[in-house]
């Protein structure tokens, strides 16, 4: 089993938009200020320094954020690369009607493309 963090939304637009509270909540993890997640609007105002930009990108780059053949491409690559036969996705979002959202997209492409785990 392998766990992801992936944010799955209509376009890659509104995925990055609605991506921008977990960027957020990294710095806030690393300085040791965790608060509630923010909104995507909280997050946008956000004034990232290029060092916390940097950090941000380092750490969020595991995660599968997109449309959905992104992130089912995405979550289909990290499958053959590591032999997982079960994907465990996580969804950090600033709602639950979010977070529904993105794993239901997930959900309806993967099996309309016919997605499977590796064989063992």
């Amino acid at each position: 089993m392998v766990a992801v963090s992936v944010l799955c939304a209509d376009s890659e637009e509104e995925a990055a938009w609605l991506a921008g509270p977990s960027a957020l909540t990294v710095l806030q993890l690393r300085s040791g200020r965790l608060t509630p997640l923010v909104t995507p609007e909280h997050a946008a105002a956000y004034p990232f320094t290029p060092e916390e930009r940097s950090v941000v990108d380092a750490v969020t780059a595991t995660h599968v954020v997109g449309a959905p053949d992104r992130v089912c491409a995405g979550l289909q690559a990290l499958a053959d690369r590591t032999g997982a036969d079960e994907l465990l996705l996580a969804t950090r979002a600033h709602s639950f009607a979010v977070r529904a959202r993105s794993l239901e997209l997930v959900a309806e492409h993967w099996t309309a493309t016919g997605s499977t785990p590796p064989a063992r």
